[in-house]
């Protein structure tokens, strides 16, 4: 891959664009909306990117989506008087 479509890839990820996509679709969508998702992604200058990476991008904001990271529970200090 070039750097060109390097660049593509992390501005893409950091897009709102696969995020809105999964959540709109609610994590599963069949192969017409995946074609409306490349064209949409295509129109908005991602031309450099192949399919497959877009792909990946999209399974891993599922698996995202699916599996939000676990916030760490600080625990409270025990006050004794």
């Amino acid at each position: 891959m070039n750097s060109q479509s390097e660049t593509e890839k992390e501005k893409l990820a950091k897009s709102k664009i696969l995020v809105n996509f999964v959540k709109d679709q609610r994590q599963t969508w069949n192969h017409d909306e995946w074609l409306g998702l490349l064209a949409e992604v295509r129109k908005k200058g991602y031309s450099a990117l192949p399919d497959d990476e877009i792909g990946l991008l999209l399974e891993a904001e599922k698996a995202r989506q699916l599996n939000p990271p676990v916030k760490a529970v600080r625990k409270s200090k025990k006050v004794t008087a």
